[in-house]
């Protein structure tokens, strides 16, 4: 699997971007991105930190000198943090998020808002890192251990059903592919069981349709600097 000794060290990434874009047009990694008006209301920045296929986990770092890195993840006896099972797709965050506050019964594990992106690798390879716009399509709502840690679901604005139109909403999601979010949540509930047993992780009913889902990213902003919910 996935070894890269020099991304052991923290990734630099941009600070003090927008998770939700105010114009028609976002900065990624490597260029200006612009997009149709339309889309504006249905787009969120994505970072990512595990990308498909791999098992080494990172995150971006909320240790206040390290802010606006991503770095590998270690046990508490500093032991790298290996997934017993390679992420099935690419999978990052949403920046200047933070899930606090209670989200259906549950208090918020506060970190990051975590999202899949749901395009296959073989459309678009992505890095650790990489940062660029997507469009939101829906959430899956994953307890773990008994704080919420909801997944948003997402495909880039670059893969062929979203550019289509054919794609932009969680029913269209569930018409393309009906056995991916069945796979995503397989994969969550697994991912861990070597280090917390068959009790981790459950779902707090229902998936949440894409305007719930831009409803919760609304609801985790921070203030920028502060690290406060706005």
């Amino acid at each position: 699997m996935f070894r890269d000794p020099i991304s052991l060290q923290p990734v630099d990434i941009l600070s003090g971007i927008d998770a939700l874009p105010k114009e028609d047009h976002i900065r990624s990694n490597h260029s200006k991105v612009k997009f149709s008006k339309d889309l504006l209301p249905k787009i969120a920045q994505m970072i990512v930190e595990i990308p498909e296929g791999h098992d080494m986990k990172y995150e971006i770092s909320k240790h206040p000198l390290k802010k606006g890195t991503i770095q590998i993840d270690r046990n508490k006896d500093g032991s790298l943090r290996i997934l017993d099972i390679p992420t099935p797709a690419h999978y990052g965050a949403v920046p200047n998020t933070k899930m606090s506050g209670d989200f259906r019964g549950y208090k918020g594990d506060d970190d990051p808002l975590d999202i899949f992106d749901i395009a296959p690798k073989s459309h678009s390879e992505r890095h650790i890192g990489d940062m660029y716009p997507v469009v939101v399509l829906g959430a899956i709502p994953f307890v773990d251990r008994g704080e919420a840690d909801f997944k948003l679901l997402s495909a880039p604005l670059s893969f062929p059903p979203v550019a289509s139109g054919d794609l932009e909403t969680l029913a269209s999601l569930k018409r393309m592919d009906p056995s991916l979010i069945p796979k995503l949540k397989q994969w969550l509930t697994s991912y861990k069981k070597s280090q917390y047993g068959d009790s981790y992780g459950s779902f707090s009913g229902q998936d949440l349709d894409e305007k719930e889902a831009l409803q919760l990213i609304k609801d985790t902003l921070i203030s920028k600097g502060t690290g406060k919910r706005k």
